[in-house]
C-alpha cells in the first residue's frame, strides 16, 4: 500500500505542475485568428460528417443544412481549440527564435573564422601541416609562388586575391570561381592543397579521381560525402578512365559533375581541382562542352618547373 500511496503521490504532483505550466502559458492568439482556429475546426468536422455520410444518398443536403445553422459550432470545444491553437503557435514562435539564435550564433562563428583564418593564417597551416604531417619543410620557389599566394588569398578571403595583376600579371581572378591548377607531374600541386585540408574557415575534401573511377567501376556510382566540408577537391583529373562501363552502362563520371555542376551556377567557388592537362588535352578527353564550361567555372593557375620530387 506504501508503494500505491508514494506513486499517487508522484502523479499528482506530476498533475499539479502540468497544470500550473498550462496556467503561465501566454495567450497570444489574436482575434482573427481565433476566427480562423475556430473556422478551421468546424470544417474539419464538416468534412468528417460527409465521410460518416458518404453511403447516404442524402449526403450533401445533410451537411448542408448542419452547416447552416448553429449545430456545427455546437460541436465545437471552443476553449479547447484555442488553446491548442495558442500552443501551435507559441511553438511555432519558438521554432522561429531558435532558427534565428542559430543564424546568428553561425554568423558569429563566421566573423570569428574569418577574422582569426586570414590569408596569412592559411600560409603558416601550410607551413606547419607540410612539416608535421608530411615530414617536409614547404618550399616556396619562383615556380610555386603565386599558386601559394593564389591558395591563401582564394581560402583566406583576401582581397587582393581579385586585385588585377596581383597574383599573375595580366590576370584578374574571381572569388565567384574555383581554382583550376594545371601543370606536370612532381611540382607539388597536390601537396600545396593538402596542407590546408583541415583548415577550420573552408575545410577540404580531397577525393582523387582514380579513387572515385575504382568506387563507380565496383558501385556503378560514386556519391559525395561532404559532411563539414566546404571545399570538394578533385586531384589529379585526367588520369583516370574518362569513361567507364558498368554491366553494359556507359558513366563519364566527370563530364557529368562539370554540367552538373555548372547548371547550379552557385558553387563554382566551392572546387579545386589539379590537372597535368592543358585545355587542348582536355578537350580531346571531355568534349568541348565541358573545357567551355570550366573556362567560365575556374580562375587558372599554371605551375611549372623542374620535378621536386627529385630535387627533394
Amino acid at each position: 500500500m506504501d508503494h500505491i500511496q508514494k506513486s499517487l503521490q508522484v502523479l499528482e504532483k506530476q498533475l499539479i505542475s502540468t497544470e500550473n505550466l498550462a496556467e503561465l502559458e501566454p495567450y497570444i492568439l489574436t482575434k482573427d485568428e481565433e476566427n480562423r482556429a475556430i473556422s478551421g475546426a468546424i470544417k474539419g468536422e464538416i468534412s468528417h460528417l460527409r465521410w460518416k455520410l458518404r453511403y447516404n444518398p442524402e449526403k450533401e443536403k445533410i451537411v448542408e443544412n448542419w452547416a447552416s445553422n448553429e449545430a456545427a459550432e455546437a460541436l465545437i470545444d471552443r476553449d479547447r481549440v484555442l488553446k491548442f491553437a495558442n500552443t501551435i503557435k507559441l511553438q511555432d514562435l519558438w521554432h522561429k527564435s531558435q532558427r534565428q539564435k542559430e543564424r546568428e550564433e553561425a554568423k558569429k562563428k563566421a566573423e570569428l573564422l574569418a577574422a582569426e583564418w586570414d590569408s596569412m593564417r592559411m600560409y603558416k597551416l601550410m607551413c606547419e601541416n607540410s612539416r608535421l604531417l608530411y615530414a617536409k619543410k614547404l618550399v616556396v620557389n619562383q615556380y610555386n609562388s603565386q599558386l601559394i599566394t593564389a591558395l591563401c588569398y582564394f581560402l583566406g578571403v583576401n582581397p587582393l586575391f581579385e586585385s588585377p595583376g596581383k597574383i599573375i600579371r595580366d590576370r584578374t581572378f574571381s572569388f565567384n570561381k574555383g581554382l583550376l591548377i594545371r601543370g606536370t607531374t612532381g611540382l607539388g600541386k597536390t601537396h600545396l592543397v593538402r596542407c590546408l585540408e583541415n583548415n577550420p574557415r573552408f575545410p577540404i575534401l580531397s577525393l582523387s579521381m582514380l579513387e572515385i573511377t575504382e568506387e563507380i567501376m565496383a558501385n556503378g556510382e560514386f556519391e559525395f560525402n561532404l559532411g563539414d566540408k566546404r571545399i570538394i577537391y578533385l586531384d589529379d583529373v585526367g588520369s583516370e578512365e574518362p569513361v567507364v562501363k558498368y554491366y553494359g552502362t556507359v558513366i563519364m563520371f566527370f563530364k557529368k559533375f562539370i554540367e552538373m555542376t555548372y547548371l547550379k551556377r552557385t558553387c563554382y567557388n566551392h572546387l579545386i581541382i589539379t590537372t597535368n592537362l592543358n585545355f587542348k588535352q582536355m578537350e580531346e578527353r571531355y568534349g568541348f562542352r565541358v573545357v567551355s564550361r570550366m573556362r567560365e567555372m575556374f580562375n587558372v593557375i599554371d605551375v611549372t618547373g623542374s620535378d621536386m620530387r627529385i630535387v627533394n
